[in-house]
């Protein structure tokens, strides 16, 4: 009966630590897929170019926790919008930043380029974000 009751416990708080676990891989891996669209913005921001989303295509087949990964064309910042596998129409913003200043079309970067993460409008539940989102 002890071995029963020790188990049960142990299950109560396995098994929410491993879908926290389960869902935080899933959105790591919705960063990799969006690694193209921030080679995309580097790609025009360091050209000078007028649209940072130039030569970047929208997702044509989405994965099973990515519904589409979109570019704005004026700052660079890069939304991820999660399909249902992680939770339905969540975001992820990563927005690139040059000398502490948002990217703008057009206008070469003057330092190198970083990648934060936008806390503030993402919309993917807190404990699924990656550390540096948090």
């Amino acid at each position: 009966m002890v071995v029963i009751a020790i188990i049960g416990i142990l299950a109560a708080v396995a098994v929410p630590a491993y879908r926290d676990y389960m869902m935080r891989a899933r959105v790591a891996s919705a960063i990799v897929v969006a690694a193209p669209a921030k080679s995309a913005v580097w790609d025009n921001a360091v050209g000078g170019s007028e649209s940072l989303d130039w030569g970047f295509a929208e997702l044509t087949d989405p994965t099973a926790e990515v519904r589409s990964v979109r570019v704005d064309p004026d700052n660079g910042s890069v939304t991820i919008t999660f399909s249902a596998l992680v939770e339905e129409g969540t975001t992820l913003v990563y927005r690139p930043l040059s000398n502490n200043a948002l990217l703008q079309a057009g206008v070469i970067p003057a330092r190198a380029i970083a990648w934060i993460c936008d806390s503030a409008r993402s919309t993917v539940p807190v404990n699924y974000r990656p550390p540096n989102c948090r």
